[in-house]
């Protein structure tokens, strides 16, 4: 809503909180579309919307690699497994597709992440009729899906203890939460990690990693 359509907080008497539904803001803020100049009535699809944002991805090579190079983190380059960077267009089951079309055994799983195999049916079904309904709610709100997965994991664990769970998006969180309860329940400080072993890069996890060149020489 614009200055001239929001009243003072001081003009709403105490205990006078005006309400309102999303229909009813949505009126009051949107002109009827008589009030819209002849030629500025503008339609799109989403696909044309897409598709004049959204500039085609660039797979050569060497761009590629420059882009990454100068764009993202050099802590990519903690890992990268070859000389020459790899790249891949695509993937089906238990195989990869490079740029030229060869085709490999994924032998690492993209570092154990993909373990159903790539374009998996089962899978691959699930997340386009999910996309078709919602493709994000925050924790704020609720949905039965986090619920449903979080008590089939608990039937798993073993019985007699009170299992909840909570949810992460990577080893590095579920390191950092790892370290968080142990120290709330033990009300100790020192963690022991293997020599070499690796954890993540975020800060608890890195402080945890043995590796040198993933650690950053903080004071």
């Amino acid at each position: 809503m614009t200055a001239a359509q929001t009243p003072s907080l001081d003009s709403v008497p105490a205990g006078r909180a005006a309400t309102a539904s999303h229909d009813e803001m949505t009126a009051a803020q949107t002109p009827p579309l008589d009030s819209v100049p002849a030629g500025r009535v503008v339609t799109a699809s989403v696909e044309q919307m897409t598709a004049a944002q959204t500039p085609p991805l660039d797979w050569h090579a060497g761009r590629m690699a420059e882009r990454r190079q100068r764009f993202l983190s050099p802590a990519l380059g903690t890992f990268t497994a070859y000389d020459k960077p790899k790249a891949w267009r695509s993937g089906s089951g238990q195989y990869l597709f490079d740029l030229e079309g060869r085709r490999y055994l994924d032998c690492m799983a993209q570092n154990v992440c993909i373990s159903v195999g790539y374009r998996h049916p089962g899978v691959d079904a699930a997340v386009r009729a999910q996309l078709e309904e919602i493709q994000h709610i925050t924790t704020v709100y609720d949905h039965p899906q986090p619920g449903h997965f979080a008590e089939e994991l608990v039937a798993r664990l073993p019985p007699g203890h009170d299992w909840v769970v909570h949810f992460v998006n990577s080893g590095s969180e579920a390191i950092d939460l790892a370290v968080l309860v142990a120290r709330l329940h033990s009300r100790h400080f020192e963690v022991l990690t293997l020599r070499d072993a690796y954890h993540g890069m975020q800060f608890t996890a890195m402080a945890a990693t043995g590796i040198g060149h993933a650690r950053q020489p903080l004071p």
